[in-house]
Formats: C-alpha cells, structure tokens, sequence
C-alpha cells in the first residue's frame, strides 16, 4: 500500500488558519483522499492534557525548557499514536502545526538555543517530517488584533506582541532553511484567494491535481 502524505499548517495565532486547514482538507475529501487531521499539542488523550498545561494562564511560571519538553512530549505519543499509524495505511495527515512551531515558537521567540531545539524535535519527531509545511504569513500586527478580537488569549498569547514577531521571523527563516518543504503563503485576501494559493503552491510538491478548483471548492 502507498504511503500517505503528511502536511503541516503553521503559522502565528490569527492568521486564518484553522479556516484554511478544513479548506484544504475538504478539497482533499473531494478528491477521494482519506485524510486524518491532528492538532498540536493535543490529538490523544495525553497530548489534550499536556494542551491544557501548556495553554493555561495559570502556568504563567512555566520555563522555557520545560514548554519545550512539554511539546516534545506530546508530539512524540501524537506520531505514535496517531501520525505514524494513518500514514502506514495509506491515509494522508493535516497537522494542525507540527514541530516548526518549536522552531518558531521555543527558538526564535523564547531564545532557546538552536542546537537545543533541533535536538528536542528529533527526539520527539522520531525523524518524521511533513512532506509539506505551510506557513501563513501574516504582519505581526494584524494577526495579533485578529487574535485577540474574540477570545481570551492563552498563555502564549499573553506573551506579547514583540514576541510574536520573533516568532513570525523564525517562520521566514525556516523557509530559507528548507525551500523544498516550507512554502510561504500570503494570508492576506477573501478566504478563497487564500485557499487557492495554498493548492496551487502544494500541487507539484504532493501530486495535487493541477486544477483551479480551489476557488468553487472552498
């Protein structure tokens, strides 16, 4: 049986997202792929619970080591448990942000050192690499008034702006790390342009069909 494909989402909190994700994973369903989709932290029983403590304002004293080891922690039972699972059967899997965000989030916006990081993301990757990430680009700014609109932030979010642009910075950085993985997508525009990018960016990487169908399905 061939192997499913894996594809990440990333980005900072309120840049559109979860709304692409389902976009995507709809227009995958149209194509007659079985998809899994997973979210990080979280998606098993012990990963919803390490969501809980890394989310909580109420862990405001939480180190930025043990965030790091937290995540690490969940992604690790989320590719047993989950990840490695669908892909072995031939489904394809959306991840709701996978081990970017420890780059991203850990590295460049808590200033763990890089050699940590990249060590902490093997270990809890167990090596196991989207076939594809997908970073939506945002400015800082307008993703965190979006954020905040309708919700309560989160612990990571009451870290502040400056620290989301660090973060915003370390996504861009990664794409120069890793063109052939990491796609940069402009999340400005209706819903729909957006999706269409993000299609027609994936096609060639994943064997997409090379139509502009994006638009009608979303």
């Amino acid at each position: 049986m061939e192997r499913g494909k894996f594809v990440s989402f990333e980005g900072t909190d309120g840049t559109g997202k979860s709304t692409q994700i389902a976009a995507f994973v709809d227009l995958l369903k149209t194509e007659g792929v079985a998809v899994e989709l997973v979210r990080e932290p979280g998606s098993t029983k012990i990963g919803e619970r390490v969501r809980e403590m890394l989310l909580s304002p109420e862990h405001s004293e939480m180190a930025p080591v043990t965030e790091l080891l937290l995540y690490e922690a969940a992604r690790a039972q989320l590719v047993k448990e989950r990840i490695l699972p669908a892909l072995e059967k031939g489904t394809w899997v959306v991840s709701d942000r996978y081990a970017d965000s420890t780059w991203a989030y850990q590295h460049a916006g808590r200033g763990l050192e890089r050699v940590q990081v990249e060590a902490a993301n093997e270990l809890g990757t167990d090596n196991m690499w989207p076939d594809a990430t997908v970073v939506l680009a945002l400015d800082p700014d307008e993703a965190f008034k979006r954020a905040h609109k309708d919700h309560a932030p989160d612990r990571l979010e009451q870290a502040g702006l400056a620290f989301q642009k660090r973060v915003y910075a370390g996504y861009l950085e990664l794409q120069k790390i890793d063109p052939a993985r990491v796609v940069v997508i402009d999340a400005v525009g209706a819903k729909e342009e957006v999706t269409e990018r993000i299609w027609r960016a994936l096609a060639t990487r994943l064997a997409l069909p090379h139509k502009g169908h994006a638009k009608k399905g979303a």
